[in-house]
């Protein structure tokens, strides 16, 4: 029950929630009358009155004294509008005088359904001394009600009975009577539009309202039709409207029923205007066309019924044709009949007028005249065919020979209907054909002595006669003529049909050319010494060849001993009747004998400088040599160790012949080569590239033992700057720093290049808004969380404002409190910049309602789960909190789903779900015993289980190109997903490590070699799922690869063996081997940044690897891509929480995609301000114990220890004080503390702080004098064996107790260590 009425209550709050107090009637009747009363009575009875007698304050009241007991005596009524109002209550103040039981005062409402009794006397008497008060509060029925009324009967008998009522009121709250308003219409197409065929139309209005809309819709041409909305826009589509006017209005009612209309709109179709294209032959004019000209009359309609006729006859199977009509007149018409949608178009005419045509007799002579005999005719006629008067239509289209002579042809054409009479006349003449005569000459008409020619001659019609010189010859003729001109020539008679004809010609017959051989029985040139024998000889002539050698007649044959000298020899033949002249002509030369000369050289070049040269010349003959160097004669250094400069020196051995031996010379270069130079270059000290970061200086500094120094930035000379600390420009760049070193003329110039880095710091700081928390509800107004986390290497400062208020700083960027002046919602805004004028801005929406449940919302919020067990997190905070109860979309709609009955305030609370994949919006609304109830605002996550599903459809297959190999391939996945593929050789061994692919869409990429290869394709989503496919293929080609594969451009993926798709197989054959890892101090609260390196020492490529450890405790936002043997490094962020505890198992992993890995990382958490470890214990005497022990603290400082021993009884044996030096790096220290009065048995080693007494290490030992020289942590290799079972007992209780207590490292608290 208590459950039902805080529901009740909260939906009162609700509805009060838009309501405010307000009175809607009042009447004190101090005006004087009843105006607005509507007053009633028996026709005996007396009325009521406006009275002055006794008002219950102010002068005046209502009252009646009806003197009467007819029921009801007299009435006074009125009708008050509550309309706009809530919680209607009804108060008036009456006094009733002398009535009893026959008599009745009765007071009603009426909210339009009849009248309810509020108060009546019935059978009781009434008689009051003072006015009585009576407060009525109505139902629901009388709220927003304009036809309520309230009504007072008063029937009593006597004069001495009768009924006051003064101060009458009805108050109610104000409710919302703000209609919906309408605005933006939009009516697409626009007003006035013309028809069209299923034409979409649509209706868009923007509907508001100052609570919120309840219901919305158009009436739409007298139906209320079905409309859709977008935030605050609502659509109404209907298609295809006939062509006429519509009306429509939009109405809607709000939250509290208030109901507006737009106003009656009105939408017109306009009808289409119909067009009629009616053409004659393509044009608009009236035609008038010679038979067979064809006409084509054309009539088309954009819409309606279209007609077309001919004469009155319909003509539409013929519109657009082509139509050939006989000779005469014709009238077309056409015209258009429209409908509801389409206007109508009258009839329009065209008149065709088709005229006979005039015939064109044509004849055809496939010749001109005149024509020579021989040659075929063909006439042809389009009528009736005549020669020289007579019928020759048999011949029309035949070839036929005419004799020589002149005819006379006709081509006649008869009339008829369509056609006019027409004829054509020609004269055609046959001439005689000329006789042609051809005359050749095999050998053609010029040639040489010697060669054989036949002569012929033919004609066209009969036979010629050959002449050669006028002399008859037989035709043909075939001679071999001698050398000289001739006249050859033929001719024929005339006959009947054929005229006579000649042919002649001229031949020459030339002189044939002589020619002669010159040959040697050896090759020119011959060394001095060598016998030559020439020949002379004829080739072609008859008679006989001279011979001479440089003008001289020698014999052909004989052989010569020459001297070294170029020797003329001339083969030459005397012309003849029937041969030319001619001569061969040939140089020979002999050569004179060649000697050598030689430079020799010692040592061989090149040599450095500072090493002696040796120069000298040597001739095969014998001749004398002449040493030149460098062009200079140096015979004085022949044969001696000279030291030379460095150079290239040009040595040159020259010896002087004969006149049959050469003289030689032989020149090499001597390189005396500079020994090297010297420069060195530093920037900032360092003899290596560097990296700074904007504003940091920079120190470049050359120098060089020879020569001079010039240096070089980005191909700029700054050698001035040499040695001077400059600052670099505000801007991210690498240069490139050359120092150069000219050298000498010994020693080599040198250069040498470092890159110098210069970074600028361009990102803001990274900022992150914990609370107030967006959409978050507070129910305090002071000291309000601001909790964020905000990290820049120059982070310069940081402020708020709270609704663009003004700015408040925040003192070094920490986490800090604030205020708001009232209840409302606020937006607070946080900044934070850097040195470098970088800055971020986030912004939180929330609001305040003090008293109110504050609630915090942890988690999911915004990410994407893997896991269908979902925990629901929040914190809530309430004095008076009384309930929770999570509110979510779970099922589709958003409604509550668990409530929590016992929450606990300021803590984390839970709730459970089971929940399918999918996206969801939560929220928690918490509620107090006050009655207050808030939301924190809406958040979301999604569910996701599946794993992203792949299919590789290549490469597959033999690839014949290593360039451009396709990378094809579909990815599923109801959540974002970042691709990766590697390619390894299909027997092992990476060939392109993961590489990322942009938008998971399909690309290229290249190999270097051809082999076997797989292809891997990774595929993770934003919930952590994460899958992959494999496929092999073959690159088997000869052409030549790029010199740098890797990835390309768009395209696919594919193999010979079917696509592999699992989840976790290549866990296998992975390993991580982390490097110099050192423990880690740390006090709880206290933050440290350290440096993890780890190197991938197993065969599988590890993909989007991070940091992760125990919840709060770590950060890392770094994710990284692990090549096999690959050495990478993470910048970890440790923040021990401020409860941290020294016994707290705290753990690291290294999560990769493929497996994760734990990181043997130590951490150890300091509870005091120094670390404190016992390392040994020992007896140095039988009452001495010294305990040898490691302290390394914070800082350095002294320190005041308490060292305690205690028995097993708990009694206090010794309790001694040291100060001891406390520093940061451990450091080794001892104590010998006096044990003598303890007991045999198990001791407690206590060492405290002598500040706060709290324990640093607790330690036991087994203390047993007997056993002196054996250390407490392994005396029982010396127990006697004469020892008692009770001292047995007593030391082996001992043994297990050193084993079983484990060290207690306790309250080790870094005390004010920041």
């Amino acid at each position: 029950m208590k459950y039902i009425w805080l529901f009740v209550l909260i939906i009162l709050s609700l509805f009060l929630a838009q309501t405010s107090a307000a009175t809607i009637f009042i009447d004190d009747f101090e005006d004087g009358d009843l105006a607005g009363w509507s007053i009633t009575t028996q026709s005996e009875a007396n009325a009521w009155t406006n009275a002055n007698t006794d008002p219950n304050q102010g002068a005046r009241h209502a009252l009646d004294i009806p003197q009467s007991t007819t029921e009801p005596a007299s009435l006074i009524e009125r009708a008050i509008s509550t309309v706009g109002y809530a919680n209607i209550s009804f108060e008036y103040h009456r006094k009733l005088v002398g009535l009893d039981s026959a008599d009745e005062f009765q007071v009603e409402y009426n909210t339009g359904s009849g009248w309810n009794i509020l108060e009546q006397t019935g059978s009781n008497s009434a008689n009051d001394a003072v006015y009585v008060k009576k407060s009525f509060n109505f139902s629901v029925l009388a709220s927003n009600n304009s036809a309520f009324q309230i009504k007072f009967e008063c029937t009593a008998g006597a004069v001495s009975e009768f009924c006051m009522v003064d101060d009458i009121s009805i108050d109610g709250q104000l409710i919302d009577n703000v209609l919906p308003s309408f605005s933006n219409y939009v009516e697409n197409p626009s007003n006035a539009s013309t028809y069209a065929s299923a034409q979409v139309y649509r209706f868009n209005a923007t509907i508001t309202d100052n609570i919120a809309i309840n219901s919305a819709g158009i009436e739409f041409n007298g139906i209320n039709r079905t409309i859709t909305n977008m935030s605050n826009v609502y659509m109404f589509n209907i298609t295809g409207l006939a062509a006429g006017t519509y009306s429509y209005y939009w109405w809607a009612n709000d939250a509290n029923e208030n109901y507006n209309t737009s106003g009656i709109k009105y939408y017109t179709v306009e009808k289409i205007s119909t067009n009629l294209t009616f053409l004659a032959n393509g044009g608009t004019i009236n035609l008038s066309l010679i038979y067979p000209q064809q006409v084509n009359i054309s009539a088309k309609a954009n819409y309606g019924i279209l007609a077309l006729e001919k004469d009155g006859i319909n003509y539409l199977s013929n519109n657009g044709l082509n139509v050939s009509l006989a000779a005469g007149s014709y009238i077309f018409r056409a015209n258009i009949t429209g409908n509801e949608n389409y206007t109508d178009v009258g009839y329009s005419y065209y008149n065709v007028t088709i005229n006979k045509a005039s015939q064109n007799a044509i004849l055809n002579i496939n010749e001109t005249s005149p024509i020579t005999y021989g040659k075929y005719i063909n006439v042809t006629c389009n009528g009736n065919l005549y020669r020289n008067n007579i019928d020759i239509n048999n011949e029309m289209g035949n070839s036929v020979l005419l004799a020589a002579g002149s005819y006379n042809y006709s081509c006649q054409l008869a009339g008829n209907e369509n056609y006019t009479y027409d004829d054509e006349n020609t004269t055609f003449v046959v001439n005689r054909a000329e006789n042609s005569l051809a005359l050749l000459s095999s050998s053609g008409w010029a040639y040489s002595y010697g060669t054989e020619s036949t002569f012929s001659c033919s004609a066209t019609y009969g036979t010629p006669i050959l002449y050669v010189n006028n002399t008859e010859v037989v035709n043909p003729y075939t001679a071999t003529l001698a050398a000289g001109s001739y006249n050859v020539k033929c001719n024929i008679s005339e006959t009947e049909n054929y005229t006579s004809g000649m042919s002649q010609g001229s031949l020459s017959v030339s002189k044939s050319n002589s020619q002669t051989s010159l040959t040697f029985d050896k090759t020119s040139p011959q060394t001095y010494g060598t016998a030559i024998t020439p020949t002379c000889s004829i080739i072609n002539g008859i008679g006989s060849a001279l011979l001479t050698l440089n003008g001289n007649v020698i014999n052909s044959g004989e052989s010569l001993s020459l001297g070294a000298e170029t020797w003329e020899f001339n083969c030459s033949f005397a012309a003849s009747q029937n041969y030319t002249a001619s001569s061969n002509y040939s140089q020979f030369v002999i050569n004179s004998e060649s000697t050598t000369t030689n430079v020799i050289v010692n040592p061989a070049s090149p040599i450095d400088y500072g090493v002696e040269s040796n120069f000298s010349c040597y001739n095969s003959q014998g001749f004398e040599t002449v040493l030149y160097v460098n062009g200079v004669e140096k015979n004085d250094e022949k044969g001696l160790n000279i030291m030379r400069e460095a150079g290239n020196y040009a040595v040159n051995c020259t010896a002087s012949g004969n006149q049959n031996y050469t003289g030689s010379s032989e020149q090499i270069n001597y390189v005396i080569n500079k020994i090297a130079g010297d420069i060195t270059l530093r920037l900032n000290g360092q003899e290596n590239d560097i990296t700074i970061e904007y504003p940091e200086t920079y120190n470049i500094n050359a120098t060089t033992l020879y020569g001079s120094i010039a240096i070089y930035k980005d191909g700029v000379e700054i050698t001035g700057d040499n040695g001077l600390d400059m600052v670099p420009t505000k801007n991210a760049a690498l240069y490139n720093i050359t120092a150069m070193s000219s050298g000498d003329e010994n020693h080599s110039s040198m250069s040498i290049t470092r890159w110098l880095n210069v970074t600028l710091d361009e990102i803001a700081p990274d900022l992150t808004l914990i609370s107030p928390q967006e959409g978050g509800s507070y129910g305090y107004n002071t000291s309000l969380p601001l909790t964020f986390s905000v990290f820049d290497v120059h982070l310069q400062s940081c402020w708020y404002n709270l609704n663009n208020g003004e700015n408040i700083s925040i003192a070094n960027c920490e986490n800090t409190t604030f205020n708001a002046s009232s209840d409302g919602g606020y937006i607070l805004y946080l900044y934070a910049n850097d040195t470098l004028g970088n800055e971020v801005i986030l912004n939180s929406t929330f609001s305040v309602l003090v008293g109110s449940p504050t609630i915090v919302l942890n988690s999911p919020i915004g990410i994407y789960l893997n896991t269908r067990d979902v925990t629901f997190r929040y914190t809530p905070d309430d004095l008076d909190l009384e309930s929770c109860e999570l509110w979510g979309d779970f099922d589709g709609e958003f409604k509550l789903n668990q409530t929590d009955l016992a929450p606990v305030a300021n803590s984390e609370n839970t709730f459970q779900l089971n929940l399918l994949d999918g996206t969801y919006k939560w929220n928690i609304r918490c509620n107090d015993s006050m009655g207050h109830s808030v939301f924190n605002g809406n958040k979301t996550f999604q569910v996701d289980e599946i794993a992203p599903n792949i299919e590789i459809s290549e490469p597959r297959g033999t690839k014949s190109s290593w360039v451009g190999i396709p990378l094809a391939f579909t990815m599923n996945d109801s959540s974002p997903t970042n691709c990766k593929f590697s390619v390894n050789w299909a027997t092992g061994g990476v060939v392109i490590p993961n590489t990322t692919i942009a938008n998971c869409l399909s690309t290229t990429f290249n190999l270097s070699s051809i082999g076997d290869y797989v292809l891997t394709l990774y595929a993770t989503d934003y919930a952590g799922n994460w899958n992959y496919s494999s496929m092999s293929f073959t690159v088997s080609t000869t052409v030549t690869p790029p010199s740098n594969p890797g990835s390309g451009g768009g395209g696919g993926g594919g193999g010979n063996r079917p696509a592999i798709s699992t989840n976790n197989s290549l866990a296998q054959n992975m390993e991580v081997d982390f490097l110099n890892l050192e423990e880690v101090l740390i006090s709880p609260g206290e933050s440290k940044t350290i440096e993890l390196s780890l190197k991938n020492t197993g065969r599988t490529f590890l993909n989007k690897c991070k940091i992760v450890g125990n919840e709060n405790w770590f950060e890392s936002g770094e994710t990284k891509n692990i090549n096999t043997g690959e050495i990478v490094e993470f910048i970890l962020n440790i923040k021990a929480p401020l409860d941290a505890k020294m016994n707290d198992n705290v753990k690291v992993e290294l999560q990769c995609l493929e497996k994760t890995f734990a990181v043997p990382l130590k951490i150890i958490i300091l509870e005091s301000g120094l670390n404190l470890k016992i390392n040994e214990m020992n007896l140095i005497s039988k009452t001495n114990l010294q305990i040898n022990y490691t302290v390394r603290g914070n800082s350095d400082f002294n320190q005041n220890l308490i060292f305690s021993v205690i028995d097993s009884e708990n009694n206090l044996i010794l309790e001694k004080s040291e100060q001891i030096n406390v520093v940061k790096e451990e450091s080794y220290k001892s104590i010998v503390l006096d044990i003598g009065e303890a007991n045999k048995g198990l001791l407690k080693i206590i060492i405290s702080r002598a500040d706060d007494k709290k324990p640093i290490v607790e330690e036991f030992f087994v203390y047993d004098s007997s056993a002196f020289g054996v250390t407490g942590f392994a005396f029982l290799n010396k127990v006697s064996s004469t020892m008692t079972l009770t001292a047995l007992m007593i030391l082996v209780f001992g043994v297990i107790a050193y084993f079983v207590v484990r060290r207690i490292i306790a309250l080790r608290k870094w005390k004010g260590y920041s």
